[in-house]
């Protein structure tokens, strides 16, 4: 559908185009909409004279578990509610993708890939295609043509508009064992799991856009209501798409007793157990039970028969009120510690989507284990049997795959845009993650990270069957919802964003939304114009790249501000956000609106800084996929100048220690505890110093959610014991000699000893606009550290390991600011931390504590 969307919305995407200089007038042009219509508003939403065309199925089924033949009778009713007369119809036969002869197979690349075919059968094979007389109620053959996996029946009379016929298929065919990640077959102790999609021919969508989608190569319904029986042996339990409708016919006493308890409770039901998964006496007596389902609204249908499943059941409350029940179905290959809670998180993902957005628009969610990885259709999904509670296990594939009732069941948008399925999704997947703190299946942080990096040469608009299967995560999956996450925190505000999405859910619940409506409903009910965002995030391939040119003293006087120089690179524009940090452990923030790009490449603005600025630094949070974070920070000029005449190591040592109150003061400190901190409950990060003078002390790291410290540290004169997670490591003497200077409150006490080789750089530096001298302790040594010191004021603002490299030790650099006086002595109330490999960490004094001899 894109192509042609895309003309008519005016929303050409850009594939293959690589990043170039930016130019206001390319990255804030205008989006081109169509003009509003009675059909498409130009508010985003549907017109009075929207319509939709509608089709009802009644299936009657029966499957032989031993050949794996299905054989079914469908029939269709079709309502036209379009302008238009048809001549013909058009149904999906997804079952033919598993021909021999068929574009899918010849799609298939040699290695294999997920949904590509790797078992053949015979497909769809049609026994009869009838419609029905409107008049005497009579069926009569009709033409029709196979096409690859589409039917094409001709009818014998135009269907005018307001009209309706009903369409007849009588047809058979063999469930794969392999059935390209859709469906499948999966032997287990107790018995085979059968798992159905694509399982009856679907009408395709007729709509305004295209007529008939008969080039979709994406998921795309059109919503209806479903009724269908299926009969299988009676040992076997089915479930699926839709309320059951005859629970008395199908279970036994028990299971009916306990089935009409789950219904009102909030506490998980086992409507049959692990034990009773074994049992043949756990189903009504031999024969074959046919098992009747409904569905409003479903359009498509999933379903699973098996006699191995633990069947548990509960309730949902949804905010209108109604209760919907949510199943979870496995056997006991599972994992049963993890699969015990899989109904319970289904209520939980299921009433938290619909107080986000909307209720859950079905009357029974059904969750499966099975051969299938993940897939998600109307009250239904399917997730692979041992999916346990790890990474993007059984807590993010439900939230996921129940998310899909929502993109793009009950909004029903066309699957060639794959963002408007996949990425929809994973947004409100991010969400919910948030809102039940639990594990998404991936972290926006990573996702934001490979986008940096990643340079895929296509938009988010490029339809799917365009799309380099490469790129398909991070284009249909990750790229969108890092942008409209990035639109709900950075640009518009969560509430001012969730008003707007949730009215445009409520608006085309049920409907068929273009990437068009999206974008003009977003903006009509913000109040924002976002051509610069869709064209930045959906429909080019562009990249961020904004820098720090320049930081300024006014006057060169830190007290009268700073003016710092900005400029965006990239052809992507972004609101930007500052975090500026000042010696006297001041840290705020600055955000700036993406318009401030509307005039040029660069902004500069004044910053009301008092004292001087240790660094500023764009996207502290890193939420922003910058392509070059080597220009997000500055810490000053490259400004150097000679030490002055008589200036040595010594002097500079001495300078320090009359800066914080006299080294004689020093001496006669009996102990000390400095500890600080960073977040609070379970984000608690703590640093904690410790020292029984003149030679004991520790350093110890914690975080919180775990039992043990990150990583402990003791010195006991010339002993160094270390410690990570609680367990003993070994330290080489490099190391040890390293963390003897680094736990020492006051190593410039070990410097004067004369145990160490000490230099003072011939020039000073300029470290985050502020004049130092640099003194080198081992500089020449694998264990060389080097020490940073205010040449007006003496005090050490910074100590860094020269090698930069070694996670064992406690940090590779230290920068110290907001020095305050405690019993005499000035101490840093503001530390910025930074381990090998790590970011940094902004650490606040929480609890000082100094004793005298």
């Amino acid at each position: 559908m894109l192509t042609l969307v895309c003309c008519i919305a005016g929303l050409s995407p850009v594939c293959g185009q690589q990043p170039v200089a930016f130019n206001p007038l390319e990255s804030f042009k205008q989006v081109m909409y169509p003009a509003g219509n009675a059909l498409r508003t130009v508010n985003g939403k549907p017109g009075s004279q929207y319509w939709q065309n509608r089709a009802d199925y009644q299936i009657s089924a029966d499957f032989d578990t031993l050949s794996r033949q299905l054989k079914a009778t469908q029939e269709v009713s079709y309502f036209n509610n379009s302008p238009d007369a048809l001549s013909e119809l058009w149904f999906l036969l997804g079952q033919n993708r598993f021909r021999k002869d068929s574009r899918t197979t010849m799609l298939t690349p040699l290695n294999g890939s997920r949904f590509g075919i790797m078992e053949f059968t015979d497909g769809f094979v049609l026994e009869k295609v009838m419609i029905k007389n409107n008049k005497d109620g009579t069926w009569s053959k009709v033409d029709y043509k196979i096409m690859n996996d589409q039917l094409k029946v001709i009818l014998p009379e135009d269907l005018n508009t307001k009209a309706k016929l009903s369409i007849r298929i009588d047809y058979h065919f063999i469930l794969p064992k392999n059935g390209s990640d859709f469906m499948g077959v999966l032997p287990t102790v107790n018995g085979t799991i059968y798992q159905f999609a694509s399982w009856f021919p679907r009408i395709l969508v007729y709509d305004d856009i295209e007529g008939w989608n008969t080039s979709n190569s994406g998921y795309y319904i059109e919503p209806g209501k479903l009724k269908y029986k299926i009969t299988v042996p009676s040992e076997c339990i089915v479930q699926g798409t839709g309320q059951l409708l005859n629970p008395e016919q199908v279970l036994t006493k028990i299971q009916l007793e306990r089935l009409h308890a789950a219904k009102k409770s909030d506490q998980t039901v086992q409507i049959r157990t692990a034990k009773e998964a074994g049992m043949s006496s756990s189903r009504p007596g031999p024969g074959r039970l046919t098992w009747h389902f409904s569905a409003d609204n479903a359009g498509d249908g999933l379903f699973v028969v098996s006699k191995s499943f633990i069947w548990d059941a509960v309730k949902v409350d949804m905010p209108n009120k109604e209760v919907v029940m949510a199943m979870s179905l496995y056997p006991v290959e599972s994992n049963y510690d993890t699969w015990k809670q899989s109904a319970q998180t289904m209520k939980k993902v299921l009433e938290s989507y619909s107080k986000l957005w909307s209720p859950y628009p079905f009357e029974t969610s059904v969750n499966v284990a099975g051969p299938v990885t993940g897939i998600g259709g109307p009250g239904v999904s399917f997730i692979h049997y041992k999916s346990d509670g790890m990474a993007n296990g059984v807590w993010s594939k439900i939230n996921h795959e129940l998310g899909h009732s929502w993109f793009n069941m009950m909004i029903a948008g066309n699957g060639r845009q794959a963002w408007m399925v996949e990425g929809l999704n994973s947004f409100i997947n991010h969400v919910n993650g948030e809102v039940l703190e639990g594990e998404t299946a991936f972290l926006m942080a990573d996702a934001v990270d490979w986008l940096g990096k990643a340079k895929p040469g296509q938009s988010v608009a490029t339809p799917y069957e365009l799309m380099i299967d490469k790129n398909f995560a991070l284009l249909a999956y990750m790229k969108p919802a890092v942008a409209l996450n990035l639109l709900r925190t950075q640009v518009l505000g969560k509430k001012r964003f969730d008003d707007a999405f949730r009215t445009f859910v409520q608006a085309w619940k049920f409907k068929h939304p273009v990437p068009a409506d999206f974008f003009r409903c977003m903006e009509k009910e913000t109040g924002e114009n976002l051509s610069w965002f869709w064209q930045s995030w959906f429909l080019n391939d562009w990249s961020l790249d904004q820098s720090i040119e320049n930081v300024k003293y006014v006057n060169e006087q830190p007290e009268k501000g700073i003016d710092i120089k900005l400029v965006n690179k990239g052809k992507m524009v972004m609101p930007l956000v500052l975090e500026i940090i000042e010696f006297n452990g001041q840290v705020n923030r600055v955000s700036l609106p993406a318009e401030v790009w509307q005039k040029g490449t660069e902004w500069t603005f004044h910053y009301p800084s008092t004292t001087a600025v240790i660094s500023v630094k764009l996207d502290p949070d890193r939420a922003l996929p910058d392509t070059d974070l080597g220009n997000n920070i500055w810490r000053g000029n490259a400004s150097q100048k000679k030490v002055p005449a008589g200036m040595t190591a010594q002097t500079v040592l001495d300078r320090y220690f009359a800066a914080i109150g006299g080294k004689a003061l020093v001496l006669k400190l009996k102990s000390a505890v400095l500890k600080y901190t960073r977040g609070e409950g379970k984000m608690l990060y703590t640093l904690e110093q410790t020292a029984s003078f003149p030679d004991q002390y520790s350093f110890i790291l914690d975080f919180a959610p775990l039992a043990q410290p990150l990583q402990k540290y003791t010195v006991n004169g010339e002993n160094v014991n270390y410690q990570k997670f609680g367990a003993p490591e070994e330290l080489n003497a490099k190391q040890s000699l390293q963390v003897k200077l680094m736990c020492r409150l006051f190593p410039e006490l070990e410097m004067n000893t004369g145990k160490h080789q000490l230099r003072l750089a011939d020039s000073t530096r300029n470290l985050s606009g502020t004049d130092v001298y640099v003194l080198f302790a081992n500089e020449n040594h694998a264990a060389g550290r080097a020490y940073y010191y205010d040449v007006k004021t003496g005090l050490k603002v910074k100590e860094e390991d020269l090698m930069h490299l070694d996670p064992d030790l406690p940090y590779t650099s230290m920068e110290m600011a907001e020095y305050k006086l405690l019993d005499g002595l000035m101490l840093p109330y503001t530390l910025i931390f930074k381990r090998a490999g790590e970011n940094e960490t902004l650490l606040k004094g929480k609890e000082f504590k100094l004793t005298m001899n």
